[in-house]
């Protein structure tokens, strides 16, 4: 929050407390700054006129003067200077009429913690606003730039007409000054991939006056089709009114394609074509919620391939990669096309039926029907080159949604366990998972319970596994919680974090973890060892309203140097509801804390968020870690992650590091941080500040 210079402020409030608390609150951020204070209508234009304040901060209600009258003043002195209301006194309602009054923002004095963050926002839209009347009035300076510029740039009148276009424009669309020059972009462009209401949202946020920034499709003179990622910036006359358009075009086709290539590497089996493993849980979670609101049955297949590894051991794995293309091609003909096939792993696959019935036996029947149908096409001899092969598949299924509880791990150990009926029975059959076989149901029920007290009783335990640099020495370390559930010693997190996302324990869970490893991090400090710690938040303890709070609170509590902290997220948290996320985010970065993407590659996989977001680092999963030396598909993408993060200048930190072979192929790559059992595995806090001190020289 700092500045190059000291900024004046005008405090209007009449209890000289608040306005002390505010200034304390300000300097206590780094803001620099002079202030004073007036309570009344003639001090405040005294103080307009001859203190000319850069930022106003007002209470609303005062027995002298009140903010709105203020607001108004301020405007006319100054339609430019920001103004925040900082009051106790007014509703929801009231601060939104100020806001559409004039005013840049309010902060509640109950919420006084928000006050820097508010300022630092009004002085930022107020540099914008700077920046961009420089822009206008040295516009005619620019052209030469502008000529010179790699990315496409359009400049059109009011009425949306080109005007002008620079050479990059034509290299990229085809079209000469001359026969641009009074067309629309939309009616030179359209490539018709986009309705009358995507063009007229844009319109329409750029008359307001508001920058549109987007992705779409155009068209070029030849008529072949590229993605555009595109800003269009509303430039204002002197008298404020909006003159021209400035487009500025960046073909993102190679994007597209890395986007795409890291999206099919992360969710489609290579071989087949089919959705992996990722997919199938993706939408087997998304359809099951939905069977629960909307009352129908769907079911689970786990088919496993009889006779495989025989024909694989005698033929070859060409004839074995080929017989799976096959059977992948035939299940998937005997789906309806809102089902889905994907491949799990080697001869096994999974089928999700979804709408099946409203009522639990209709949708038994059906399930049967399309699964002896799959076993029955399975049966029959592949033709291979010149050769038949025969082979037989064993299908275990179970049909959802059955208790609230049920999760999606729950399903397929249920289809599993219906998989292994059928092969105990002579394979080339079809099994159910019975209704009487609830004891990983009830098992679930009993983890959640002892979970809920788990804390209370002091059963949660903070492991910390060592992150090493490419020298292999020590530069930080991962948080990691374990419960030793009484009877059952220590419970590894995959077994618990789930039902603690489900149940809202995370939430209590979450604040434990990030004490304790604040606790930790303060006396790795005190020896002198400089380590950083990274924290995993989970998607709901993030967006709980008073996460950012909650973060400040514990820092300020343990004494934490908040620059040693960071806090690992998934793609899934970022991309939903991004703006939040991003204020959140800045939010903490203000304090030194950095973030981190943690699995990145199996959810969205997005190169456009990355770039929206304050982030340090991205972190490539352990499954794409273990089979990199040996797997294409996993090679490539973790080379195409590292090359988004040279890119976009993030650290990469590969976790899962269990050999030297995925150590040197990763360190061939340019990785620089690596965490796995190669180099240690997590460890207590006694153990490892043991180590610590060994490693760092003590």
């Amino acid at each position: 929050m700092n500045t190059d210079a000291p900024l004046r402020i005008l405090f209007v409030e009449d209890v000289p407390a608040d306005a002390e608390l505010a200034v304390r609150m300000l300097r206590k951020e780094g803001l620099s700054f002079t202030s004073i204070r007036v309570e009344s209508r003639p001090a405040f234009l005294k103080a307009l006129a001859e203190y000319q304040p850069a930022l106003v901060i007002s209470d609303y209600s005062m027995p002298q003067f009140d903010g709105m009258c203020a607001l108004h003043l301020a405007l006319q002195h100054d339609a430019n200077l920001p103004f925040i209301i900082l009051t106790g006194s007014i509703n929801e309602e009231t601060a939104v009429d100020c806001i559409k009054a004039g005013a840049w923002d309010y902060v509640l004095k109950e919420r006084m913690t928000r006050l820097p963050f508010a300022v630092n926002g009004a002085l930022e839209r107020k540099r914008n606003r700077i920046a961009q009347a420089e822009a206008e009035m040295t516009l005619h300076l620019q052209s030469i730039a502008l000529q010179a510029a790699a990315n496409a740039i359009v400049i059109t009148n009011q009425d949306g007409m080109i005007e002008w276009i620079n050479p990059a424009f034509s290299t990229l669309t085809g079209y000469s000054l001359a026969e641009a020059s009074g067309k629309n972009p939309s009616e030179l462009l359209s490539s018709g991939r986009h309705d009358i209401a995507f063009y007229q949202s844009l319109w329409d946020t750029i008359l307001a006056g508001r920058i549109w920034r987007g992705e779409l499709i155009n068209r070029r003179k030849d008529g072949s089709l590229y993605p555009e990622e595109q800003t269009i910036t509303p430039v204002y006359d002197k008298q404020g009114q909006i003159q021209h358009f400035v487009a500025i075009k960046q073909d993102i086709s190679e994007r597209k394609i890395a986007e795409a290539q890291i999206h099919r590497l992360a969710y489609y089996d290579a071989l087949t074509g089919l959705p992996n493993q990722r997919l199938f849980l993706d939408r087997l979670n998304q359809s099951s919620a939905a069977a629960r609101r909307s009352g129908y049955w769907g079911a689970v297949l786990l088919v496993d391939l009889d006779q495989f590894k025989r024909v694989n051991d005698a033929r070859g794995h060409e004839i074995g990669d080929l017989l799976i293309k096959q059977v992948g091609e035939r299940i998937s003909n005997d789906l309806r096309d809102e089902d889905t096939v994907a491949r799990q792993g080697g001869d096994e696959f999974a089928v999700l039926l979804v709408n099946l019935a409203t009522t639990h036996p209709t949708a038994i029947r059906r399930a049967s029907r399309l699964a002896e149908k799959i076993r029955a096409t399975l049966d029959k001899p592949f033709r291979i080159g010149a050769a038949d092969y025969h082979i037989s598949a064993s299908i275990g299924v179970t049909i959802f949604p059955k208790a609230v509880a049920e999760s999606v791990d729950d399903l397929l150990r249920e289809a599993d366990t219906a998989l292994y009926r059928a092969k105990e029975a002579g394979r080339n059959s079809v099994s159910y998972f019975e209704p009487a076989m609830q004891e990983a149901v009830q098992a679930r029920f009993a983890l959640e319970h002892d979970l809920r007290q788990a804390l209370a009783r002091g059963e949660m335990r903070l492991f910390l596994q060592p992150q090493v640099d490419h020298q292999g020495r020590w530069i930080g370390a991962e948080a990691l919680v374990r419960w030793e559930r009484p009877g059952h010693g220590l419970v590894p997190p995959a077994l618990f974090i789930p039902v603690a996302e489900e149940s809202g324990i995370i939430v209590t869970l979450g604040r434990w973890v990030l004490e304790e490893a604040c606790r930790l991090l303060k006396q790795l400090d005190a020896a002198g060892h400089r380590l950083r710690v990274a924290v995993n938040v989970s998607p709901r303890q993030f967006r709980q309203p008073d996460f950012s709070a909650c973060v400040r609170e514990v820092l300020d509590y343990s004494g934490a140097d908040s620059n040693h902290l960071v806090l690992e997220v998934t793609e899934g948290l970022v991309i939903e509801n991004i703006h939040d996320t991003v204020a959140k985010m800045m939010e903490l970065n203000c304090l030194g804390i950095e973030f981190s993407i943690d699995d990145f590659g199996t959810g969205y996989s997005s190169l456009a968020y990355l770039k929206q977001l304050p982030l340090h680092e991205l972190k490539i999963d352990r499954t794409f870690v273990q089979d990199a030396p040996t797997d294409p598909n996993d090679a490539a993408l973790v080379e195409a992650i590292l090359a988004v993060a040279r890119h976009l200048k993030l650290s990469v930190v590969a976790e899962g590091v269990e050999t030297e072979t995925q150590l040197d192929f990763l360190k061939r790559r340019g990785c620089e941080i690596f965490q796995g059992y190669y180099f240690d595995r997590p460890l207590p806090w006694p153990q490892f500040e043991e180590k610590a001190r060994l490693q760092m020289g003590d």
